[in-house]
């Protein structure tokens, strides 16, 4: 095994770097710090050997958070240039927030990063070596986390907000090699003081990493358990995905529902792991917390109460069924079909389309709408589910209900319909 002060070589590069061969186009994130300029500089050697590389570009930040950032910013690109590869600064203007600053600087980091990969077509490559996946694979056993927490960070997966891929390739290497690839590309990093400020969490985890691995709990041990840890994430992400196929009856008004007994006959932290999907498809939209997701498996194995909320989703337990739609107190007040419009987004979970009618039409919560002119509830429907449907109304006369394919007489429309979104959610297609 080649020592921590030896460069990556050609072949390791060919075996590290081989994922951004899926990609036509891809960007690096190089700060300008050691980790950054090894991958640019092994990047770059890798795309003169490879005939089918992807074109290469640099994306740096300016971030304005020091006098000296704006100097760096373009040092990089003159590093860039050196290695032949194409760089561009992108700076992160306005006010800068007093506190909070890593985790504000590191969300508008990645939204300019993001930006500029989504309309440029391009992947996302980031720095990330063995020493991060240790040190937030230990910030994440002390706040208590789960197998995906300990699954620690992925090699390659979306980035949130973004139509983007985001690509790790470096997570089993030790920060020293990365170094030393620079050092031999014949490259200056600069070193960001944040790196060494004890305020900041990741930075006291370094600390404690170094203190640990004198007892054998070093990077790569760390990293090691959160790739089999990765490796169980994705056996039970399969066990879901298979269960909710095979039992989640779907409807089209955007509830659904499962048989309580292969439910309530899985192991339990599969069974939790449905009941979280179940949640993000039908809720809000949102992933909910653990801790919450664990209350509601207890309640379904055995707690008191006919219904429950996780992440504004509603579970009613049936005799031989739960049930799983949208929680009625918190949905989206209204959605505007302004002049010249023919969709709009509602609740975070309908697609509304509608044509003819006229401007100026709103979307709202059945339970919210008086009841005059609307059809009786299908015998089908829950009551809960009911009061969440979407209503198009103009004033306050009702239009169509687009979920189910109603329009009132004389509505002035042509097609009324609601496509419901959840189903992309929650790893689950419908």
């Amino acid at each position: 095994m080649p020592g921590l002060d030896q460069p990556l070589s050609d072949e390791e590069a060919a075996e590290l770097l081989a994922p951004l061969r899926a990609f036509a186009h891809v960007a690096l994130a190089v700060s300008g710090g050691p980790d950054s300029c090894g991958l640019m500089a092994l990047a770059a050697r890798w795309a003169n050997i490879m005939p089918d590389a992807p074109d290469i570009t640099v994306l740096t930040i300016d971030h304005g958070l020091r006098p000296e950032a704006a100097e760096e910013a373009c040092r990089v690109c003159a590093q860039a240039g050196r290695l032949g590869l194409l760089c561009h600064v992108l700076r992160w203007e306005g006010e800068k927030p007093r506190s909070g600053v890593q985790a504000a600087a590191r969300a508008a980091r990645y939204d300019l990063l993001g930006g500029w990969c989504a309309a440029h077509g391009a992947a996302l490559a980031v720095a990330h070596t063995m020493e991060d996946q240790a040190e937030t694979l230990l910030m994440r056993l002390a706040r208590g986390s789960g197998v995906d927490g300990l699954a620690g960070m992925a090699e390659q997966g979306p980035l949130p907000g973004h139509p983007v891929i985001l690509l790790r390739p470096l997570l089993g290497v030790a920060k020293a090699r990365l170094a030393a690839t620079a050092r031999a590309a014949g490259l200056e990093p600069v070193n960001d003081p944040s790196n060494s400020d004890t305020t900041y969490e990741r930075v006291r985890m370094r600390a404690l990493l170094e203190e640990l691995s004198a007892h054998g709990l070093n990077a790569r041990a760390l990293a090691r358990a959160a790739r089999r840890q990765r490796r169980a994430r994705a056996a039970l992400e399969r066990w879901r995905a298979d269960f909710l196929k095979a039992h989640l009856a779907c409807h089209d008004p955007g509830w659904g529902e499962v048989a309580l007994a292969p439910l309530l006959d899985l192991p339990q932290e599969v069974r939790l792991r449905v009941l979280m999907a179940l949640a993000e498809i039908f809720g809000a939209g949102h992933a909910p917390a653990l801790a919450a997701g664990e209350r509601l498996e207890r309640w379904l194995a055995g707690g008191a109460g006919a219904a429950r909320v996780l992440g504004g989703a509603r579970f009613s337990r049936r005799r031989a069924s739960l049930i799983i739609g949208r929680e009625p107190g918190r949905l989206q007040a209204t959605a505007r079909l302004t002049e010249g419009e023919r969709s709009v987004s509602w609740d975070n979970r309908f697609l509304i389309t509608a044509a003819g009618g006229r401007g100026g039409m709103r979307v709202r919560a059945l339970k919210d709408v008086s009841g005059e002119g609307l059809p009786e509830r299908p015998g089908g429907i829950p009551a809960f589910v009911w009061a969440t449907q979407p209503v198009l109304c103009a004033d306050e006369r009702v239009l169509a209900l687009p979920a189910l394919g109603w329009l009132a007489e004389k509505s002035g429309l042509t097609m009324a319909r609601a496509e419901f979104t959840g189903w992309k959610r929650g790893g689950f297609r419908g």
